[in-house]
């Protein structure tokens, strides 16, 4: 058996891969329009970034960096420091803390403060 019967002729070789090549930057532009709002945003942003100071900026990067804690697992720690430990004295390693925030309170909350703006920039 001839390579060509395995692999067809190098014409029909061509067409699979262009059609192959076309799929993908098909499917690269789908993503490049799924992140094209999120590069605007970004841009956005930096645009706004100019207009702060190093102090405030690094007043900013400390506030995100205690933010993004509550989205990583993290090792319970008693009064002293020392870490919590199972019954095999290994360290524990919950989830996050997210799970912990009251995301129900916060929410009312929230919807309460904008009510309160709401009134104060009506009246």
């Amino acid at each position: 058996m001839a390579p060509v019967d395995l692999l067809g002729s190098p014409t029909e070789q061509e067409i699979h891969n262009t059609t192959a090549i076309l799929d993908r930057i098909d499917t690269t532009l789908d993503r490049i329009e799924e992140y094209l709002p999120k590069l605007e945003r970004l841009e956005q942003l930096m645009w706004k970034m100019q207009d702060f100071s190093p102090r405030q900026i690094d007043h900013l990067a400390d506030e995100l960096t205690e933010i993004f804690k509550y989205f990583e697992p993290y090792t319970p720690v008693d009064e002293d420091g020392v870490p919590d430990t199972d019954r095999n004295d290994r360290q524990i390693v919950k989830q996050s803390r997210y799970r912990d925030l009251p995301v129900k309170e916060i929410d009312k909350l929230y919807k309460q403060i904008q009510e309160i703006k709401s009134f104060h920039s009506d009246h």
